[in-house]
């Protein structure tokens, strides 16, 4: 999959969907111990990390299934600094225990 520009306001919550496919194209749906993680971050420094395992305080989650749902709510966005940020898409599979990178893209952060 080729890097995507997400545009998001501060004030308003952002909704993506994350397929997970093989070398060969093939759909991956995560099974029972898998985690797909997105984290949002700059230079070294991680500012949001939403993961299917467990919500974040403010709510934001992503749901699995053959398309994974992240939803990332608004009070999760106020505390970050409007600007471009990389937006880093990971996919944990239980059966080799490895992390594994889907995609990067960029998220542009603007104030609302």
């Amino acid at each position: 999959m080729g890097m995507a520009l997400l545009q998001a306001y501060q004030s308003r919550g952002i909704a993506y969907n994350i397929v997970i496919r093989d070398i060969a194209g093939t759909v991956i749906t995560p099974q029972s111990g898998d985690i797909v993680r997105v984290r949002v971050h700059a230079c070294g420094t991680d500012y949001l990390t939403v993961s299917s395992s467990e919500a974040t305080s403010h709510g934001s989650t992503i749901v699995t299934g053959e398309t994974n749902q992240l939803k990332i709510n608004a009070d999760d966005l106020t505390g970050i600094e409007p600007g471009i940020y990389s937006l880093s898409i990971d996919y944990y599979d239980s059966a080799d225990s490895q992390w594994k990178e889907v995609e990067k893209n960029c998220l542009n952060l603007e104030a609302p």
